[in-house]
Parts: C-alpha cells; structure tokens; sequence
C-alpha cells in the first residue's frame, strides 16, 4: 500500500497517533524498506503515539541503528520527549 501510495504521490490519512503506532510497529519490525515508502507517502518522521514516542524513540531502545540513523536523516528529532521525560537515544 505504502509503495502504490508514494508511485501516485498518494499521502496517508492517519491521526497522529494512528500513523506513530503504524510506524513504531514497523521499527519493531526492523522493516527499512517500509519505512522509507511510509515516509515518502507523507508519514510524519516526528509522529508521536500515545505515550509520546516517535519511531525514534523506538529505534534507538531495540538498537537499530540504520534506522536510527535514517530517521536523524530524515529529519527526526532526537531532543523530544516521551512522557516519562526520555529522549531517543541509540542503546
């Protein structure tokens, strides 16, 4: 779906948090390649889920450092905030 929508320049029509849990559960995965296509369909780097975790947060707490590093390229804020006052950090 992520691959159709960014060939047609299709965007994802997600709340925040629906498009941060979406994404957190592709960096569990350790899933790349869907991250990029997400991304490119219009996926927020910086979309935070219900405890104010971004895929950032996510990849840096299982150690995934391409994605980690994608993610900083992208534009992914590595100062924010979840709820519990921890910033994403690679582990």
């Amino acid at each position: 779906m992520a691959k159709l929508l960014a060939q047609h320049r299709g965007e994802l029509s997600l709340t925040n948090i629906e498009l941060a849990v979406f994404l957190n559960k592709i960096v569990m995965n350790g899933d790349l390649q869907m991250l990029q296509l997400s991304l490119l369909s219009g996926a927020s780097v910086n979309c935070a889920d219900y405890d104010e975790r971004t895929p950032l947060h996510v990849a840096g707490d299982l150690g995934f450092q391409a994605i980690y590093d994608y993610l900083l390229l992208k534009g992914a804020n590595p100062l924010k905030k979840d709820i519990f006052g921890n910033v994403a950090c690679l582990k």
